[in-house]
């Protein structure tokens, strides 16, 4: 199209990785002590858990790594997830990005590049309905450069069949 070449097509262009969490539960005590762990493009890992005995304040460092998501008295997907992106957003030493539409929440790498795709571990486990794998995405398409121009190959590195040749 008209935008194709749009990019800086000589250096290519880093993009930033993306992930998503849906939230598949709207009972507050479903997620009670469970976590969810970003890491960063800086290598920074932060624990959200999440609390729905009324114990923290969404964003509260509880210690260490660990933030606190406060879900008490939440009956909507939609809003458990806002309460996870508040706490994201509230993490200032973590730079992911958050927003939150319905019962999910997108999740953008604040540094671009092949870093940020980090693995996101959910733990979950023993919630009804299950959480199922299909529900969250590590970080992926993180890039330091296009693909064709990162992955192209020297003209030195091609033989051409020719042992004379190819020795110089």
């Amino acid at each position: 199209g008209i935008n194709e070449l749009t990019y800086n097509w000589k250096d290519g262009t880093p993009t930033f990785a993306t992930a998503f969490i849906k939230f598949t539960s709207s009972t507050a005590s479903d997620y009670d002590n469970k976590f969810i762990t970003l890491i960063d493009a800086n290598s920074t890992t932060r624990n959200f858990v999440f609390d729905d005995d009324n114990t923290y304040t969404t964003g509260q460092v509880i210690l260490g790594n660990n933030i606190a998501v406060q879900v008490n008295g939440m009956s909507d997907t939609a809003v458990i997830a806002a309460a996870l992106v508040s706490a994201i957003t509230a993490t200032t030493s973590l730079a992911i990005s958050a927003t939150s539409a319905n019962n999910s929440v997108t999740l953008v790498q604040d540094n671009d590049g092949v870093q940020g795709n980090t693995t996101i571990t959910i733990e979950f486990s023993g919630q009804t309905p299950a959480y199922d794998s299909g529900s969250y995405s590590s970080f992926s398409g993180g890039r330091d450069t296009f693909l064709w121009h990162d992955q192209r190959v020297n003209a030195s590195d091609i033989t051409t069949g020719d042992s004379a040749v190819d020795a110089d």
